[in-house]
């Protein structure tokens, strides 16, 4: 069966990449990294996403 959605490929990829970045940065830079580091990150990249196609 195939599956019919509104994300492109592209979008897709991007979604998936973001999680990785995301699960990973949390990971590595703790709480107080990722509140300096990852938040800005997100911000960026959720206005990236909803920009995409």
């Amino acid at each position: 069966m195939l599956y019919v959605s509104g994300f492109s490929e592209a979008k897709l990829k991007f979604a998936i990449g973001k999680a990785h970045a995301q699960f990973y940065g949390r990971k590595h830079l703790g709480k107080i990294g990722y509140s300096i580091l990852g938040k800005p990150f997100e911000r960026l990249t959720d206005l990236t996403f909803e920009i995409m196609r």
